[in-house]
């Protein structure tokens, strides 16, 4: 093609003056185009430059570090050389009071139904778990990270009806899943219950975990006998004044009692702190009598407190009606 052009300039001259002249007109478009495709971005940009500049400091702060980084940055720094010497010195075993205290206050929290304290004491327990996990990470065991990694590969695992496709129709039909998925990665049935638990607390947990394999009480009238059948025994054993014998009864009876908790879907560990708080607040008022009538309730009578506290019982009972 080269060769074609150069040979037709040389011989038609004319043709040659208009090749060069089209050269140039297209040059000059070319130039033109460029020129307006310059400006269009131009001021494209310019459009938009402020939008860009706020979006770009927009991500620029973002990069900061969010707040769990800062968390887990003051555990570090508590922990440092130039740390506090109270954290310093803190350790695994040390800590485990404070986790249960943190878990009790966040319970608090919720039966106070108080939002502000929730926060805060959440707060609080999830410090904790940043800090063993920071201790854990120290020993060379493992990190936050894996923690949260491993936390969210379990719930995946035991929730094969939300990530696999498993088919449940009810809350009942997605426990008993839970627990086949756990009986999967534990070879016995009460493996996964801490051993640390309040004994009222994993008693109901035990109870339930029977439950779930079909170990259980056909009818609720069926373990309301056993605990008469319990009365029974514990009586017995007081009659012949065998401790160790009474013992064993009382757990026997706390332990259906814990069933029917479970059988009319009720908390024990609430219901007991409910007869804690009923039984404080007829106690109080029994002292705010004794006050009044310049009495010290230790020296009352027994008949005297039992008014008092027939008192009691009338007096909240008419606030509740």
């Amino acid at each position: 093609m080269f060769c074609f052009c150069v040979f037709y300039r040389a011989r038609f001259p004319v043709l040659n003056s208009i090749m060069e002249a089209t050269s140039i007109e297209n040059t000059k478009a070319e130039h033109r185009r460029s020129t307006l495709l310059g400006y269009s971005l131009t001021m494209e940009y310019r459009n938009n430059r402020d939008g860009c500049l706020g979006q770009a400091l927009e991500e620029r702060n973002s990069m900061k570090k969010n707040s769990f980084d800062e968390l887990i940055e003051l555990v570090k720094t508590l922990r440092g050389e130039h740390g506090c010497p109270w954290d310093r010195k803190q350790t695994l075993e040390s800590l485990k009071k404070y986790v249960i205290e943190e878990a009790y206050e966040v319970v608090e929290a919720i039966s106070q139904k108080s939002f502000d304290n929730l926060k805060e004491e959440l707060g609080d327990l999830l410090f904790q778990i940043v800090f063993l996990s920071h201790i854990a990470h120290e020993e060379k065991q493992f990190t936050i990270i894996e923690v949260i990694e491993a936390m969210i590969a379990k719930m995946k695992y035991r929730h094969p009806h939300v990530f696999k496709g498993e088919k449940v129709a009810t809350a009942e039909e997605a426990l008993g899943k839970w627990n086949e998925m756990k009986m999967k990665e534990k070879k016995r049935l009460f493996e996964s219950i801490p051993k640390s638990l309040p004994a009222l607390i994993k008693a109901f947990r035990i109870s339930e975990k029977a439950a779930a394999v079909g170990f259980d009480w056909q009818k609720n009238k069926d373990v309301l006998e056993k605990l008469d059948e319990e009365r029974r025994e514990l009586q017995e054993a007081i009659d012949v004044n065998d401790q160790k014998k009474i013992e064993e009864e009382i757990g026997d009876m706390l332990f259906v009692l814990v069933n029917i908790s479970r059988k009319f879907h009720l908390d024990p560990e609430e219901a007991l702190n409910h007869m804690n708080k009923k039984f404080i607040q007829r106690f109080t008022y029994m002292e705010d009598q004794a006050e009044k009538e310049n009495l010290k309730i230790s020296e009352c009578a027994i008949t005297k407190l039992e008014q008092y506290w027939s008192d009691a019982k009338d007096h909240f009972s008419k606030i509740l009606k």
